[in-house]
């Protein structure tokens, strides 16, 4: 399992978390039990490296975004005003642990494990938090793009 994470991902303690988040899941009260559960494993491990991509894209994309407003004084207006108001947006809607989750992720550049020493919670925890801040990034991006059309 966490050589086909590695293979996924190009990441050790990314790797580490995501099969730890597998079994982790294994933990929680559900009505099926696999039949297979080599199989169960290596499925859930492969779907979690591809959402953990997926989340590092709209992380990537949001960090161009965002870098490039900061550089490029010339942008548009319109561009402008969609960058003002992710920001507004994460600051009213995202909960402030998610967002300084969020920020020492991607603004600061730290490690999963790195962000969970210094905020005293597990790394789990901090990929639930990206992972919350994501989704309702995503949400509020497909709402401005209707928006803007």
């Amino acid at each position: 399992m966490l050589n086909l994470a590695r293979c996924l991902l190009y990441d050790e303690e990314e790797s580490r978390d995501v099969v730890s988040e597998v079994f982790a899941s294994l933990l929680k009260p559900t009505m099926l039990t696999p039949s297979n559960i080599e199989g169960y494993l290596m499925t859930s491990v492969r779907h979690r490296c591809l959402d953990l991509l997926e989340h590092k894209d709209v992380h990537a994309r949001f960090e161009q975004a965002y870098t490039q407003s900061l550089d490029d004084k010339t942008s548009s207006e319109e561009d402008d005003d969609l960058l003002d108001g992710l920001m507004t947006f994460m600051k009213r809607e995202l909960k402030p642990q998610t967002l300084l989750v969020f920020k020492m992720r991607h603004i600061d550049g730290l490690k999963y494990q790195e962000i969970a020493d210094r905020m005293g919670i597990s790394r789990v925890m901090v990929y639930k938090h990206l992972a919350q801040a994501t989704e309702q990034l995503k949400g509020y991006i497909s709402r401005q793009n209707k928006l803007w059309r």
